[in-house]
């Protein structure tokens, strides 16, 4: 499974974009979406929504990836969390997808 830097990264490759234009694009500041892409800085639930969005990718889409990265690669955090939570179960209830909605809080659970 890839990361979603390496995603991010990607994107602004294939689009041609340098990271400024991305970063106005996304409504993220330079050095923060900098900071996230090294991995020095890990992601918000708004600044991955705002990602996906600006690279045309529905909410939710890199979910999966955030809970692995979030929860079991760094220490996991209530802060985090909650969002996280939240997130998903209206992303899911608004997709009236109840199957994904039941995998994300499992494993949400499992991770924290």
């Amino acid at each position: 499974m890839s990361n979603i830097r390496s995603y991010i990264e990607d994107h602004l490759k294939n689009k041609g974009y340098k990271l400024q234009q991305f970063s106005e694009i996304v409504d993220i500041n330079v050095g923060t979406l900098s900071a996230i892409i090294k991995g020095t800085r890990l992601i918000s639930m708004n600044q991955l929504d705002q990602i996906a969005s600006a690279m045309g990718l529905e909410q939710g889409h890199f979910y999966d990836i955030y809970g692995v990265e979030c929860f079991i690669e760094s220490a996991p955090h209530w802060r985090r969390l909650e969002p996280f939570i939240y997130r998903c179960i209206n992303v899911c209830l608004n997709a009236k997808n109840i199957n994904t909605l039941n995998a994300w809080l499992c494993a949400s659970i499992v991770y924290f």
